[in-house]
């Protein structure tokens, strides 16, 4: 893939194979592409962003847990979830009868003012950020959220740890895709 051809490098070192050190990350520990890849994705755009509270992340990695459920409260890995009625119901004041298809947008879910103060806003140190639908609710959770979890907070540890000066370089390119979140390309130095 164009990942795994994205090449940096750093002043004096030799060139790092960016795009295969994440993904072998992600992919080592857990094998699911909804939850896994794309928060991986997107958790990247928010860590590599200068405009945020990096430093302070760096600076105590015990908010790391709280960072990561903030980040895939932002974007949610998967962007969409469609079910049918099977009965005559009512959701939000609106009635359907039984055959009608609900869809659930995920990011609007994730930003509901009436869940999240200012939920627009970036905070690692949010109070609520673990309230997000992300890896879904009740019977509905993802079998693999404790796992991704898990992977997300070591891969960024490390990371962070070793690189605390990553930041993107260039255009990332997101894939075509209207189920899930994709990053097919990141440039980023360190």
């Amino acid at each position: 893939s164009n990942a795994d051809a994205m090449w940096t490098k750093t002043e004096g070192q030799s060139p790092v194979k960016v795009g295969n050190i994440i993904k072998e990350r992600i992919n080592t520990i857990c094998k699911s592409k909804f939850e896994c890849v794309g928060d991986e994705a997107y958790v990247d755009e928010d860590v590599l962003r200068p405009d945020w509270q990096k430093q302070k992340l760096i600076d105590n990695l015990e908010l790391m847990p709280n960072f990561l459920q903030e980040c895939i409260r932002m974007i949610s890995p998967v962007m969409h979830m469609r079910r049918t009625t099977m009965c005559e119901t009512e959701i939000g004041g609106q009635k359907m009868g039984p055959g009608e298809k609900v869809v659930m947008w995920y990011g609007a879910a994730n930003r509901d003012p009436a869940i999240f103060s200012n939920p627009d806003q970036f905070d690692i140190e949010r109070a609520n950020a673990d309230k997000h639908l992300a890896f879904g609710i009740g019977r509905h959770t993802c079998i693999g959220k404790p796992v991704a979890l898990m992977q997300l907070e070591e891969s960024y540890k490390q990371i962070l740890t070793r690189f605390p000066n990553i930041h993107m370089s260039g255009d990332w390119k997101v894939a075509p895709n209207n189920f899930v979140h994709a990053i097919q390309e990141m440039p980023v130095k360190f």
